[in-house]
């Protein structure tokens, strides 16, 4: 049920060739105050390139953008078959991997300048989708996918990195709740990198109520080496909604990391009430180089991104 819309050529520097394809996946009919769910194929980009930016979100069927009080996209999570490898961490063979994802936070995919994600015309994408329809009318909503390929041959290929706090048998936690206002339940996971090379770019998953999701570097100290944060409709912390947003950064430079190090993810929430099923999920974007090796120099300069 993907249609494609005709792809759209954008100004480029004159090292660099760029179409942004306006994509999507559709109709799915809603009932009155209905929620549905699914996982489907859907169309890639019809052209061999680098993908640099990704932004998914949800229109009618003129492609206007439906507000989220109307239907709402709870979570779209796209990934691509892959040449099947062992992953050891989990103990099963991988054939597939996630490499961008959105939903209440609404994130867009940038990567920084001269770095992409490797695509072609015979790609094969899925997506796991959930939308809520917030009125008591029915609604026909399609998942909207802007998709901007670089077909250049001077960008660098990045690998996705999903990092989670939870472990392989596991999709959430549940924060116990039952503390004084102000204080914080965390939950932590040692995550070996399977690949070396350099994060470039970085941003995260979480539910209502958190405060932060941190990736650090236990061989240097636990050094900090990406934070990201979630950003609530009203400018503060509430107590059901969630994030309307979740910062992340970009760097040209990126974070080396090396092959089979440990890394560690923390997520921190809210525990002055409990909170059943919340996540703490980092999209990391990796340069891989095979000569990288774990070093505890001075960090690379990043961009923030809000």
């Amino acid at each position: 049920m993907a249609i494609a819309a005709l792809a759209l050529a954008l100004p480029a520097a004159a090292h660099a060739r760029e179409q942004t394809f306006n994509l999507r996946y559709g109709p799915v009919k809603l009932a009155p105050a209905e929620f549905t769910d699914g996982y489907r194929a859907v169309r890639p980009p019809p052209v061999a390139g680098m993908i640099t930016r990704i932004h998914a979100f949800v229109v009618d069927r003129e492609g206007h953008r439906l507000p989220s009080s109307r239907v709402m996209l709870h979570h779209a999570v796209f990934r691509r078959f892959i040449k099947p490898h062992y992953d050891p961490e989990c103990g099963v063979m991988r054939d597939s991997e996630p490499f961008y994802a959105t939903g209440e936070e609404n994130e867009m995919l940038r990567l920084p300048q001269g770095y992409g994600m490797t695509t072609g015309p015979h790609s094969h994408w899925r997506v796991r989708w959930m939308l809520m329809n917030h009125t008591d009318r029915p609604q026909r909503a399609y998942i909207r996918y802007d998709v901007r390929v670089d077909t250049s041959r001077l960008i660098a290929p990045v690998v996705p990195l999903w990092l989670r706090v939870v472990r392989c048998s596991e999709n959430s936690f549940t924060v116990p709740g039952g503390g004084t206002p102000g204080s914080i339940f965390t939950k932590s996971n040692t995550i070996t990198a399977r690949v070396g090379g350099r994060i470039v770019a970085a941003t995260g998953h979480l539910h209502g109520g958190a405060e932060s999701l941190t990736l650090s570097q236990p061989a240097c100290g636990g050094r900090t080496l990406i934070s990201t944060h979630p950003v609530y409709a009203q400018g503060a912390l509430t107590r059901t909604d969630g994030p309307v947003h979740v910062t992340g950064f970009r760097s040209v430079q990126g974070i080396p990391v090396a092959a089979g190090e440990p890394l560690q993810l923390v997520a921190a929430y809210d525990n002055s009430m409990r909170r059943d099923d919340v996540m703490g999920t980092m999209h990391a974007y990796l340069r891989p180089s095979r000569g990288t090796r774990q070093s505890c120099n001075p960090l690379p300069s990043a961009l923030p991104v809000g």
